[in-house]
């Protein structure tokens, strides 16, 4: 074994034989009627964003966990998800695997098992189970007339990333990276929070996009958004993803731009922040709030009623 399970009071299965599946306790785990709560599950996993395994283990179970926090739900279990190329070691294996499963106790989650495959490519992530009150889950297209969005990190983690692989990033930027992409997503402000999504492989823009309903537009104010160390220097000299290019063809949604390059608005956020849509008069506090809780939150974008374009950006 290349991980070895701390003994959990919750799996009422064994636990030092090779069983197929787990048995949870669910309602000794949530200690409440299981008659108030409704299940979440997602699952995601990720190509390696540094050469660190640790690390990336880290990164790849905090941007699995992101969609269950995005729902607004807790964490109670999650199943490692790998695919490995075996020229690398056996140690880079249990590193990953030790990030993962590190990540995975600090969201409280109960860890059992999961599934490995041999692979040409490396990948890692998280099947992931969540709990939430019935009723009470975030949804992404619940934004209101008179909202603001609010985003919980800095923007531009594809573009860093590439410019590390490059050998372009400083060790200073590459760590402030690293740090923010690893940070989970499971705070969640005190104010009512009408809508909620996380901004991950699709970019800024394809998930504000997600954001749409019937009733209301986007007004992007680009000099409000926030970028990791470097990331404009690297934008500049045209180190962007070619994600972000696919991202902004398959985006539908009508658009009006009135800045003159977009096009790092629509670059993949490995591991990025949640964005809140919360009314206007609740944004100083859910910032504070955020701040607090160490996120490099700020505020965006307006939510108005219909008009002829879906999103506008300026």
């Amino acid at each position: 074994m290349l991980s070895k399970q701390e003994f959990n009071p919750f799996i009422k299965s064994s636990q030092n034989s090779n069983e197929d599946a787990y048995v949870i306790d669910l309602s000794a785990f949530m200690q409440d009627d299981l008659n108030n709560y409704n299940l979440v599950l997602s699952c995601d996993f990720i190509s390696p964003v540094c050469d660190d395994a640790y690390m990336y283990g880290k990164i790849a179970a905090a941007n699995a966990l992101s969609d269950i926090y995005a729902m607004g739900a807790r964490v109670f279990s999650c199943m490692n998800l790998i695919s490995f190329n075996e020229e690398f070691s056996n140690d880079v294996l249990a590193q990953i695997i030790q990030g993962l499963n590190d990540k995975s106790k600090e969201a409280n989650a109960i860890l059992s098992g999961g599934h490995s495959v041999k692979g040409s490519d490396i990948l890692a992530g998280l099947s992931v189970n969540g709990i939430c009150k019935k009723d009470k889950h975030l949804s992404n297209n619940s934004a209101k007339y008179n909202d603001v969005l609010i985003a919980t990190k800095k923007l531009g983690t594809s573009t860093n990333i590439l410019a590390n692989k490059a050998d372009l990033l400083n060790a200073q930027d590459l760590n402030y990276t690293l740090n923010q992409m690893q940070q989970l997503n499971s705070f969640l402000p005190s104010v009512e929070i009408n809508a909620c999504t996380d901004i991950t492989g699709f970019g800024l823009i394809g998930h504000l996009s997600e954001m749409l309903n019937d009733d209301i537009s986007i007004e992007l104010d680009s000099s409000s958004l926030e970028f990791l160390p470097s990331v404009m220097e690297f934008a500049k000299i045209g180190l962007i993803s070619a994600n972000a290019y696919c991202n902004k063809e398959q985006i539908s949604v009508k658009i009006k731009s009135f800045i003159d390059d977009d096009i790092l608005l629509y670059a993949p956020e490995t591991s990025g922040g949640l964005i809140f849509s919360v009314n206007e008069k609740d944004v100083n506090k859910c910032l504070d709030e955020l701040n607090k809780a160490n996120f490099n939150a700020f505020a965006f974008a307006k939510i108005n009623k219909k008009q002829d374009f879906d999103i506008f950006i300026y």
